[in-house]
């Protein structure tokens, strides 16, 4: 780890409620691996060997997601949200809404690793009780069973992760279609913001006849990776059909995430 590295994690720390504690476990404590946070009355862990920090820290200090979020509207919304993550590594992008005091009527929350899963079921238990529905899957192509290596996590895991796993063992993991889960989760409603950061795998994902639940969200917030000769302007083309058009919102905090809407709506 750079110098630069071990600054930006010490300043980062000084963001927490509990930021003697957090540098603490920093300098003194360094081999603790599951690591408390609080910030604006929320509470969660940390894995520092699964790199859970490296999801949570640009959602929650950084203000990754912020400039998008704040575009939406929905920092200022009276009304309970329905918000899907899909790709929610520890819970970070979930758990801005806890932070905000923005009221959720349902959060269902996406992770393919069972680890990284099961301490994202922590986070939105503890913070959001029955209103958050934590889910140990994968979303793509069709539905199946697919192997996941053991590991601790990462942000960067995949679906075609070709990650080591420990001792050689995976585990087997169910992997839906984007309107397999929206339609069990959301049955019959609208989605009020969809956030999907799946490294890679959105391509999939809109490859699949089973996207169509995508008409029902009025905002998308994604994280959109190349693939091939494919980028920004294949994916604007890809979701047209389902009525989201990309909106002129830039942070350069996250040169790969963009915002879309219905473009029944004026925002």
């Amino acid at each position: 780890m750079s110098l630069k590295t071990k600054i930006a994690g010490l300043a980062a720390c000084l963001q927490f409620d509990n930021r003697i504690q957090l540098i603490l476990d920093r300098v003194v404590f360094r081999k603790s691996r599951f690591v408390a946070h609080r910030l604006n009355g929320v509470q969660f862990i940390a894995d520092q060997i699964g790199g859970d920090e490296c999801g949570l820290r640009p959602c929650l200090i950084e203000g990754m997601y912020t400039p998008f979020i704040k575009a939406t509207g929905l920092l200022q919304s009276k009304q309970p949200l329905n918000v899907a993550d899909v790709g929610a590594n520890a819970g970070g992008f979930s758990l801005i809404f806890a932070t905000q005091k923005i009221p959720i009527r349902k959060i269902a929350a996406v992770e393919m690793n069972p680890l990284t899963a099961s301490r994202m079921r922590l986070n939105l238990l503890t913070n959001f009780g029955p209103k958050a529905v934590p889910i140990n899957a994968a979303i793509g192509s069709r539905s199946m069973y697919i192997d996941v290596p053991f590991t601790f996590g990462g942000t960067g895991d995949h679906i075609n992760s070709n990650l080591p796993p420990l001792g050689g063992d995976a585990f087997s993991v169910p992997m839906l279609t984007l309107d397999d889960f929206l339609d069990h989760e959301f049955s019959g409603q609208k989605i009020d913001l969809l956030k999907m950061d799946i490294e890679g795998a959105e391509w999939d994902v809109l490859n699949s006849p089973a996207c169509n639940r995508l008409r029902d969200c009025q905002y998308l917030i994604i994280e959109v990776h190349t693939r091939g000769s494919r980028g920004l302007t294949e994916f604007q083309n890809a979701v047209m059909p389902f009525g989201l058009e990309l909106r002129e919102v830039r942070n350069f905090r996250a040169e790969d995430v963009f915002l879309f809407a219905q473009n029944s709506i004026n925002c």
